[in-house]
């Protein structure tokens, strides 16, 4: 049994208060260890996963199951030593300490699940199911996608043939052996990756959003507005990440005609929360007012998102999006003022997409560095959303715009060079910007007066990009991270502008 060393707290009566409640409500006996990674859980990490919406899972699922079940008991205490491993880098604790605690922890809740696999126990699924989303958070923190991905994919596997995303649809009353938060749960969680990946949406659920919304007349509170949100946000996004990626349909018969019919339903829904959010904002408690302003950013991130996710790629947008990447950013730097979060993970609504969205594609400089300092001053992680490597990656475009005015001077390179070769495996009209499969390397496509060009770095060295040298020649099974529309245009007067 790996122990970890005592650590010094300001104030140890505090914590000691709380012990004996915890350990006599368990029906086995906790580890001095086991013991400050539950109260660090419990008064650290669910108020950090529970944001700014009411969340019965975290505060009170995983909490009666944690007591009831040791499988998810040692799940909870390795996902809270990965947390403070990745918080509490302290002498005292160093962070190897905490990440081989929590890898015993992890295996002890594996080994405890393999053992009930047969069991007909109808609990069984439930517990499943909260473990293996304990183990997607866990190795999110770790950086671990692919792993924390295959997690994923196994939990929607097991709610798909339980069919209890069913009762995910407003006004349904279908009967299911898993509760509806832990549901809930997944679908965002998959909403969220369909940036990383391309694919159907395991939980098929915007089929119904039609109807629901031609025939709903408001919203009666907050989680209703999220639950209807949530499908419409999965069609969207995987709607945009095929589109970057695909050569083979139809502009006119299959992607125009798709993007007019969600933007038609973001349209109503947004009609709907507007309404709910001028009857209902100023008797929200001040958690639910940020939970609703975090709506409305991801609302009008949608609203652009979908607006130019069909752009051609040499298409120069000049000023006409830039007031709503104003507005995006500016209402971002709003709610990080009002939000306090001392967590290195939000498994709810996030900042740092829509701030992505202005870094990579706004051509304002000033803007685009707005939205780059705010990223750099958020060092958390929104689900897969890493802050610190998407900071680097915002940073690397104003690297790219330096590059690219030295190499105006030289008019001579831009005749004698007009194209860049891409790299094997990304299709031809793939504008996403990707990270290699051992998170060390980065390519961001980008257009230099309607020549596209690709600039790679380092995420192991600051200083190593295309700028000096570096090419790579292969991206095939890199992850797709956010699409970049960054596109650079000479100066008037200059050879190569073009108007």
């Amino acid at each position: 049994m790996h122990r970890l060393r005592p650590t010094r707290k300001s104030n140890p009566e505090a914590v000691w208060h709380v012990m004996p409640a915890i350990v006599n409500g368990f029906f086995w006996t906790m580890t001095s260890d086991e013991q400050r990674c539950y109260s660090y859980y419990r008064f650290g990490v669910v108020p950090a996963f529970v944001g700014s919406f009411s969340s019965p899972l975290w505060e009170n699922l995983v909490f009666q199951m944690s007591y009831a079940e040791p499988a998810v008991y040692h799940a909870v205490i390795g996902l809270s030593a990965v947390q403070r491993a990745s918080e509490d880098r302290t002498i005292s604790t160093p962070e190897g300490n905490w990440n081989q605690f929590a890898l015993e922890q992890l295996g002890r809740s594996f080994a405890l699940l393999r053992r009930r696999s047969t069991s007909q126990d109808p609990q069984l699924p439930t517990v499943t199911l909260t473990c293996c989303l304990l183990f997607v958070a866990l190795e999110l923190l770790q950086g671990q996608y692919e792993v924390s991905f295959t997690h994923l994919r196994n939990g929607l596997d097991i709610i798909k043939r339980l069919k209890a995303h069913k009762q995910l649809v407003p006004g349904a009353f279908d009967k299911s052996p898993v509760e509806q938060c832990l549901v809930a749960a997944f679908a965002h969680m998959d909403n969220q990756v369909a940036y990383f990946r391309t694919g159907e949406p395991t939980l098929e659920l915007d089929g119904w959003l039609e109807g629901y919304l031609a025939n709903k007349v408001a919203f009666r509170n907050l989680g209703e507005v999220r639950q209807t949100l949530e499908p419409l946000l999965g069609a969207i996004v995987r709607f945009v990440t095929r589109s970057a990626m695909d050569t083979t349909s139809d502009y006119n018969s299959v992607l125009l005609p798709k993007q007019r019919h969600l933007m038609s339903q973001l349209d109503a829904f947004s009609r709907l929360f507007d309404s709910f959010r001028k009857t209902t904002y100023t008797i929200l408690n001040p958690f639910q007012q940020i939970g609703s302003d975090l709506i409305l950013l991801r609302q009008r991130t949608l609203f652009l998102t979908l607006d130019t996710c069909l752009l051609p790629l040499d298409d120069c947008p000049s000023d006409k999006y830039n007031q709503q990447y104003e507005d995006i950013v500016s209402n971002a730097e709003v709610l990080m003022r009002k939000t306090i979060s001392h967590a290195s993970l939000s498994v709810d609504i996030g900042i740092i997409p829509p701030l992505c969205l202005v870094a990579l594609n706004c051509q304002d400089p000033t803007l685009r560095w707005r939205a780059i300092h705010a990223v750099r001053s958020w060092p958390y992680r929104d689900g897969p959303w890493d802050s610190c490597r998407l900071a680097r990656i915002t940073m690397e475009t104003i690297k790219i715009h330096s590059y690219s005015r030295e190499n105006w001077r030289e008019s001579a390179a831009w005749h004698d060079n007009r194209t860049d070769r891409p790299p094997s495996g990304l299709l031809p009209r793939n504008n996403w910007v990707v990270i290699s499969p051992d998170h060390r390397h980065g390519c961001i496509p980008y257009t230099v007066a309607e020549v596209r060009k690709f600039w790679y770095l380092s995420f192991h060295d600051d200083d190593r990009n295309s700028s000096n040298g570096l090419v790579l020649s292969d991206v095939s099974g890199w992850t797709p991270i956010i699409a970049s529309g960054l596109d650079f245009r000479p100066p008037p007067g200059h050879p190569s502008f073009i108007k």
